[in-house]
């Protein structure tokens, strides 16, 4: 199944379901970086930003909301079923190329959003209080 999901900017992401011996259920492969900007976002982060989205490398404070997301098949590209999350990262786990959990920021979390069942594959981080 292969599907294109638009945001109000015309910009797309191809994303498709995969199937992998390893898992019960698809994994949602998504074709490339949300931003061709990606290396230029990740020299220049933002002050205070603990981490960084996986798809176009933003700085995403504690104190912004974002996904996570567990990826697996040496790529963090290939999202893995939340039902799956807890096998994912046990040793009983066949993948060899389990890459464990990654951030994704709201923008480009829109540009995903209306892919079929995405959030089976996505959960929401609030955002955390600042401390001084």
């Amino acid at each position: 199944m292969l599907n294109k999901t638009n945001t109000k900017k015309g910009e797309s992401i191809m994303a498709k379901l995969i199937i992998d011996k390893n898992y019960k259920n698809p994994l949602i492969e998504v074709d490339t970086e949300c931003s061709d900007h990606y290396e230029k976002n990740i020299q220049n982060q933002i002050a205070g930003a603990v981490s960084e989205c996986v798809l176009c490398g933003k700085g995403i404070k504690h104190t912004s909301k974002h996904y996570q997301i567990v990826a697996g098949l040496g790529n963090y590209q290939q999202f893995i079923h939340k039902d799956e999350w807890e096998y994912a990262q046990s040793k009983e786990n066949t993948d060899n190329g389990f890459m464990g959990a990654w951030d994704i920021g709201t923008e480009c979390f829109k540009k995903l959003k209306n892919f079929p069942n995405i959030k089976s594959y996505v959960e929401f981080i609030k955002p955390t209080k600042e401390t001084a």
